[in-house]
């Protein structure tokens, strides 16, 4: 690899000739080499890449400056635009300029002239402390021998041994690995045929999902509005069962992917449903999308049809309401378990400045977007303003910039994502409930200009910078208005039982029955709530739908009433019809229209949810203020306490982390990060083995297999029919439904694991020391062949009289028992034994 220096000749010379031979790896030069071949590229966006190499240049030297001579002429800026953005001219030649870039240090920004704003970012500080850790044979599907962390590992595990019809939430922080949590166990699990579903909140993202799955398979797999021929494909393959995995929205699956998801159920296709940033479930107000919550009524009906569906709900950032609206709504039929390894990011500093008026407010953000490396976003909280600064700073000469709202449309989603991507824009202005939503990892600063109404939502769209695991920067810059705006965002979250009721009643009093569901009614969500004129002007309108789709999720979630969901009939295309205007609930409380009903159970939802949003906003306040380490404030968000009682739950720790806050500057507290815990589930109902394996064992959860060992204490040299036999005794021992395989990590790495194809069931491997609660709960071989003395956890498991999982024990013949050296173990052990060479024989092998 090329070394920086290297890198930067390469780059003086593409700045004198306008050519290069390339060298270059680093992202500060790759994203200048391609500004120069693109049309958008403004002489302002050439001044901001050209900061960015000059100060990551200086930073690789040790804070030693260089100096460049740049071309002056109708292509490239101004010296007064060299100067605003922190670059000085040293000299000035007729067709040339010599320029030197100096640190900026804003004096707007409170502490920055006792720390490093920008530095830390152009030296690409590492933050990150995740381990990689060893991986199982079947990672080579998605072409990886490692996974990304220890909590990536157990999420993925977890997930492939997870019983059927069961429900699994995954916490896993941002840049730990969370999409391979659902892209490789729909690859393992469509071996031969099957379709997994993964819900994702924007189109954005489930293009980026469509290009990580590029490599893999072969067709589309990212269903969205405006495709029409890559759609009709996609819907054809889930109902012949060879789709694998598709990637869409909450209302494209309950639509026009409603009837080809439901014939692949009633035809045994369907393998998972994957519910991408689930915190989403929770969230309530005039801008949610409510059919995020409508999920669990059409997953119900979907489990009628594929009871062995398996739910996976992921997100990085989950809160105590927002796991318990999880299990409310997805935790029958069961059984309902999560697994987090919960850490808070490390690559931010957080900044904060209080403008006096929208004046300085605009004064203080160009000033930051000047100087700042890119990539860059920008978030706003209404799409008006996001448009207003895609104007402002396309008038400002930045070409290469795009917008991303609500209103942006898919194809237009779609071009900027792939842009976005091959590094061919440098800021994006993006809304919060429509962010960009993509896995950009070198994003090195996240601006708002606004205060978002809520901690989590600020969190989360922190959470785009420094994916990579170098340190990032958040800037906030806000006036009082802005924090009026967040206030009454916040307030708008829940509608008012008065009016909810006024909609159900509405919604009820037109309600009809539908034969094959006798307990339940069909309800229209176009109705108008009452004959006000303004709200007889609302009927049939999208919002109006909207609202009373709002209001039918809340009585569910307060169980006054269930939502199911009809089946389609295709003698019956009405059936389809009232799948898009009708609803479909089963009514659990007799008084459900009466105010005390609504007093007693919808009232404290409204409460519980109401104070965790004003919780929320409150801690926001508290951020800016800037009196408290802002890890200690996030963690009050996100800690989840245990649960006593019938229903217990283990509590959810968080392990924190800050890449600099005001309070840690004013106590002088570098960076710091703790590493996340995480812990394997172990499920209840586990695989088994095969009846006859199981029979040669007299039904034991535990034997051992005692065999000569070999000299040279390697596999790889066993030779001839002792090495063939030896393979041919694990692969009978995997046909008879073993499934992991624990070793000494020499072994494991010699052992041609991928010649014992599993078809969708997943193999796992584990080091012989790992702790046994990294083990899955599978039917396991242990083979221990190249020590005198048994490690104590092998024996400890032969000794116990119970074992959650069977386990097959290979030891050589003269292994002696710890406690009594003097004595073999094969003479003392008690539980089902085989010379292994008898065992062969028995077999056949």
């Amino acid at each position: 690899m090329a070394t920086t220096m290297n890198e930067y000749d390469e780059f003086v010379q593409l700045i004198e000739t306008s050519h290069s031979t390339g060298g270059f790896f680093t992202c500060f030069y790759l994203r200048f080499k391609n500004s120069m071949h693109s049309r958008r590229t403004s002489p302002r966006d050439k001044v901001s890449l050209i900061r960015s190499i000059l100060r990551h240049n200086a930073e690789k030297q040790g804070g030693l400056s260089s100096i460049l001579w740049v071309p002056r002429n109708s292509e490239w800026p101004d010296p007064h635009v060299w100067e605003e953005s922190g670059i000085a001219v040293i000299v000035q030649k007729n067709d040339r300029l010599l320029i030197k870039a100096h640190p900026w240090i804003p004096k707007w920004l409170p502490d920055s002239s006792i720390a490093d704003v920008e530095n830390p970012l152009f030296a690409k500080i590492p933050r990150q402390t995740h381990n990689i850790v060893k991986g199982d044979p079947f990672l080579s599907k998605m072409k990886l021998s490692a996974y990304r962390s220890q909590g990536q590992a157990d999420a993925i595990r977890s997930i492939l041994t997870a019983p059927e019809g069961s429900t699994l939430v995954v916490n896993l922080p941002t840049g730990t690995g969370k999409s391979l949590c659902a892209h490789l166990p729909s690859i393992i699990a469509s071996e031969i045929e099957g379709v997994s579903i993964v819900v994702v909140p924007t189109v954005a993202l489930a293009i980026d999902q469509e290009r990580a799955m590029a490599p893999f398979i072969s067709h589309s797999t990212a269903y969205f509005s405006g495709r029409e021929a890559e759609n009709e494909g996609i819907r054809g393959r889930i109902r012949d069962g060879t789709q694998r995995i598709v990637f869409t929205s909450p209302e494209a699956i309950m639509k026009s992917l409603f009837v080809p998801l439901q014939l692949a159920a009633g035809r045994g296709y369907l393998r998972y449903l994957f519910i991408d940033e689930a915190h989403m479930i929770e969230l309530w107000g005039d801008e949610f999308r409510p059919a995020f919550q409508e999920l669990a009524g059409w997953r119900k009906h979907l489990m009628r049809e594929a009871p062995t569906l398996r739910t996976v709900l992921l997100s990085a950032t989950i809160t105590e309401v927002s796991l318990d609206a999880m299990e409310d709504l997805f935790g029958a039929p069961g059984p309902f378990k999560h697994c987090s390894a919960v850490q808070l990011r490390p690559e931010p500093a957080y900044w904060f400045k209080r403008a006096n008026n929208k004046q300085d407010k605009e004064r203080f953000i160009f000033d930051a977007v000047f100087h700042l490396p890119r990539p860059l976003i920008l978030y706003t909280s209404e799409v008006q303003d996001a448009e207003d600064w895609g104007v402002t700073l396309r008038a400002a000469g930045y070409g290469r910039l795009e917008v991303v709202t609500g209103k942006t449309p898919n194809r237009k989603r779609e071009v900027i994502v792939s842009a976005w991507r091959n590094r061919d824009i440098d800021i994006v202005v993006a809304t919060s409930a429509f962010g960009l939503g993509v896995d950009q990892p070198d994003v090195r600063a996240v601006i708002h200009a606004c205060v978002p109404e809520s901690l989590d939502r600020y969190y989360q769209e922190v959470g785009r910078g420094g994916r990579d695991g170098n340190a990032a920067m958040s800037l906030v810059v806000y006036t009082d208005d802005d924090i009026r705006i967040a206030e009454e965002m916040s307030g708008k979250m829940l509608i008012t039982i008065e009016r909810g009721r006024q909609r159900w009643r509405a919604m009820f009093q037109q309600k009809q029955i539908d034969t094959r569901y006798p307990d339940c009614y069909l309800v229209p969500i176009d109705v108008s709530p009452s004959l006000d004129s303004r709200d007889i002007d609302m009927g049939g309108s999208a919002r109006n739908a909207a609202w009373n789709i709002r209001t039918l999720n809340l009585m569910s979630r307060s169980k006054l009433i269930e939502m199911d969901w009809q089946k389609w009939d295709q003698s019956n295309s009405k059936a389809e019809y009232n799948g898009n205007t009708h609803r479909l609930v089963r009514i659990l409380h007799n008084d459900h229209l009466q105010e005390g009903a609504w007093k007693a159970l919808v009232e404290p939802f409204r409460i519980l949810s109401s104070k965790a949003s004003e919780t929320s906003l409150v801690l926001m306040k508290e951020l800016l203020q800037g009196k408290r380490c802002a890890a200690d404030i996030f963690k009050d968000v996100y800690h989840i306490p245990e649960r006593p009682g019938v229903n217990r739950r283990k509590a959810i720790g968080v392990q924190t982390s800050c890449g600099g806050c005001p309070n840690c500057r004013r106590q002088a507290q570098g960076p710091y990060a703790n590493m996340a815990v995480s812990r394997l589930i172990q499920w209840q109902k586990r695989p088994g083995l095969t009846e006859q394996l199981s029979r040669r064992l007299d039904n034991s959860d535990k034997a051992v297999l005692f065999f000569d060992p070999w000299p040279e204490r390697s596999f790889s040299r066993l030779a001839g029919r002792k090495r063939e036999r030896w393979t041919m005794l694990l692969r009978y021992l995997i046909d008879h439904g073993i499934r992991q395989l624990c070793a000494e990590e020499a072994l494991l790495n010699e052992l041609n694991l991928s010649q014992f194809h599993l078809g969708s069931e997943p193999l796992f491997t584990n080091h012989i020391d790992a702790p046994s609660y990294r083990w899955s709960h599978v039917p396991t071989v242990v083979i221990h062949p190249c020590t005198d003395l048994i490690l104590h956890t092998i024996e400890r498991m032969l000794q116990q009289k119970l074992h959650p999982f069977p386990i097959i024990t290979l030891l050589p013949e003269y292994i002696r028992e710890s406690k009594t050296p003097g004595r073999l173990l094969i003479d003392v052990l008690q539980c089902k034994k085989y010379r292994l060479t008898e065992f062969q024989l028995e077999v056949g092998l």
